[in-house]
């Protein structure tokens, strides 16, 4: 399944119905979704990554349950799996 952004991006620039003012414009939007995306896959995979080391650095300490920051960054996470 495509992401919502790369699905809208191609939507606004095979619109026919987009007047020559407005083409530019719409090319423009269609640019900026794709480069969010790209930033988003980015820095989904960084954190991912950051997680895992923390995980194996939460594991060698022997932390008495997980810090509030791993908690935030794992809901984070998620976000960025539904995405």
């Amino acid at each position: 399944m495509k992401p919502e952004a790369l699905r809208l991006a191609d939507i606004i620039e095979q619109d026919p119905t987009t007047t020559w003012g407005y083409r530019e414009a719409s090319h423009a939007a269609a640019a900026e979704l794709r480069r969010l995306h790209n930033v988003n896959t980015e820095l989904g995979a960084a954190l991912r990554r950051l997680i895992s080391y923390c995980n194996s650095l939460e594991n060698r300490l022997d932390a008495d349950g997980e810090h509030p920051a791993m908690q935030e960054a794992k809901e984070a996470w998620s976000k960025v799996e539904q995405a």
